[in-house]
């Protein structure tokens, strides 16, 4: 299926050739006939990818297995638990990743405060919602900034990636974690398209993503912190102090609320994370089976482990939770014909920059992790990759031109 999208992929986002004949109906007509073929790929691989994720939630209502062992568990304590809550952050041979947020859980939990019972529906909806919500943003944003083809295209690069939507229909928080990503990345997007950067309800809508993101998994801090730092850098770069720190103002107003929130769980709620905790957390928790010996000096001068995270990282860049090539390669291919916008809107630069370091950190994460190296490759890194995919499918084709348009 994804050589397939590839390759329809490829010949679609090359564009019409110049025609020999200067006949303008004929051209318009071609372009027409393209711009329709790429709606009707859209719309296919979208009900492919709806048939997919019912199909795989009928087959497993309560999700994969971190969804029944955290989130839904979770979101169990949160909905039963009245005063007695707390117990689901208690140190616990069976209970993980006590510091985990608690936006996805606390989603569920309320659903099913609503319905008055516990229906697995609600954890289904919730992870539907988050899953195609991710494809319809992506779509809009390309359609409105660059235009109509363009989102679909992203629509098709996206869901072309089956890995997508099972982890979608697995009920894990990492789609939810990428769809905030996305978000804030093309919010920002927004905010610096318009006229004069006059609409500063963008920027305090891409805090309040931002911090939901923090508050949907961990990963979600590392690229919380990441984005201010390199989003105010480049604003102060190309708009200067004064309007960088006017904007920075009313990111903070969108973000505070939620950061607020996040930063009471983490200090006052759940205990800390095993990163921080090495030498405790041995003698608790579920992960104590997993821990590797050595110190982080150690690990950190041992090469063997930067060379196994790279290949691991690699093959996934390149796979992107398959077993068979995916469609990263068309991408490249598509980048060396289409080449690179001359113009582009700082925000989209500074998203660029900012999942190229978030690699960089998951890179150092798994190389001073306390867990076994190869376990935690294999568990974790799909999902890590995945979490990226929608914002890199949205920078790409923000940067990237089509042949008729390389000059703009």
């Amino acid at each position: 299926m994804t050589v397939g999208l590839g390759i329809g992929y490829l010949f679609f986002c090359r564009g019409p050739r110049r025609p020999v004949v200067n006949d303008q109906r004929q051209h318009a007509g071609y372009e027409g006939f393209v711009a329709r073929s790429v709606a009707a790929i859209f719309f296919v691989v979208a009900l492919s990818a709806l048939v997919s994720f019912v199909v795989i939630s009928w087959r497993k209502p309560h999700g994969d297995f971190d969804a029944v062992t955290t989130w839904n568990l979770r979101a169990r304590f949160l909905a039963r638990g009245s005063s007695h809550w707390r117990d689901a952050f208690t140190e616990s041979p069976s209970l993980p990743h006590l510091d985990y947020p608690l936006l996805l859980p606390a989603t569920v939990a309320r659903c099913w405060k609503y319905i008055g019972s516990e229906p697995v529906l609600a954890p289904i909806a919730v992870a539907f919602l988050f899953t195609f919500s991710s494809v319809s943003l992506l779509c809009s944003s390309l359609a409105f900034l660059r235009n109509k083809q363009i989102g679909y295209l992203g629509g098709i690069v996206l869901l072309g990636v089956y890995s997508f939507v099972l982890l979608g229909a697995s009920q894990y928080a990492d789609l939810e974690t990428g769809f905030f990503m996305m978000s804030a990345i093309a919010i920002l997007a927004l905010y610096d398209a318009s006229p004069a950067h006059e609409n500063i309800g963008f920027l305090i809508l891409a805090g309040a993503a931002a911090g939901f993101c923090a508050w949907t998994k961990n990963e979600g801090l590392l690229f919380l912190s990441l984005l201010v730092s390199v989003g105010f850098l480049s604003s102060v770069v190309h708009k200067g102090w004064r309007l960088s720190a006017r904007e920075a103002a009313a990111f903070v107003v969108g973000l505070l609320p939620v950061l607020a929130v996040v930063a009471y769980f983490k200090l006052g709620v759940t205990p800390a994370n095993y990163y921080l905790r090495v030498g405790n957390y041995s003698a608790a928790g579920p992960m104590k089976y997993f821990l590797e010996t050595g110190t982080t000096g150690q690990k950190m001068t041992d090469v063997s482990r930067y060379w196994l995270i790279a290949k691991s990282m690699a093959s996934e860049i390149v796979h992107l939770g398959g077993r068979t090539i995916g469609v990263t390669p068309f991408l490249l291919l598509y980048l060396l014909s289409a080449k690179v916008k001359r113009k582009n809107v700082a925000s989209v630069q500074t998203g660029i920059v900012v999942l190229m370091l978030m690699l960089v950190g998951y890179f150092f994460v798994y190389l001073t992790t306390p867990l076994n190296l190869a376990f935690h490759l294999r568990t974790s890194l799909s999902r890590l990759v995945l979490q990226l995919w929608p914002s890199a499918v949205f920078v790409f084709f923000m940067v990237t031109s089509t042949p008729e348009t390389q000059s703009t």
